[in-house]
């Protein structure tokens, strides 16, 4: 099976928790996407450069500890300085990462991975088939046949 798209994923610099993005990795070549595994302890820059050197559609960004999860808004900083934000997607997933952490703006604005990774696999499959999906000027939540969670919700910029 050829793959159909790239995803660059790693947990977040100072973070070596990885058992969840280990998963979310096997959910989404199991779906038939090419996974780059960045590791675990991967700095913003290191998933920005990968995106741009491997051509991904998307990044994955895990945290488990609470005191990491502020470098998921650095790769949302990263991603806006080398100029591709508009160019790829940006998951965020871990255990203490939530809509409420996700909605604040001086913090991130990114896409929150789902629960097991299901809910953010069916998200990846409507980007594959429906680029246009996404609404450029409101937040879209995914129909509720692929909601995993409530708050299954992207904002305009992610």
């Amino acid at each position: 099976m050829q793959a159909t798209s790239r995803v660059c994923i790693g947990t977040v610099q100072g973070d070596l928790h990885d058992i969840g993005k280990n998963l979310d990795k096997m959910m989404m070549e199991g779906k038939g996407l090419e996974v780059i595994d960045l590791g675990t302890d991967v700095s913003a820059d290191t998933f920005v450069r990968t995106a741009i050197e491997q051509n991904c559609d998307i990044i994955c960004c895990s945290a488990l500890l609470t005191t990491t999860m502020g470098v998921m808004g650095d790769v949302v900083k990263a991603a806006e300085a080398a100029g591709i934000r508009g160019k790829v997607k940006i998951m965020i997933g871990g255990a203490p990462v939530n809509e409420a952490f996700r909605a604040q703006p001086r913090t991130i604005s990114a896409r929150p991975l789902e629960r097991a990774s299901a809910g953010g696999v069916l998200f990846i499959e409507k980007i594959k088939e429906k680029r246009s999906w996404i609404s450029n000027n409101r937040s879209t939540c995914l129909p509720k046949t692929a909601r995993t969670r409530p708050s299954s919700c992207i904002s305009p910029t992610s």
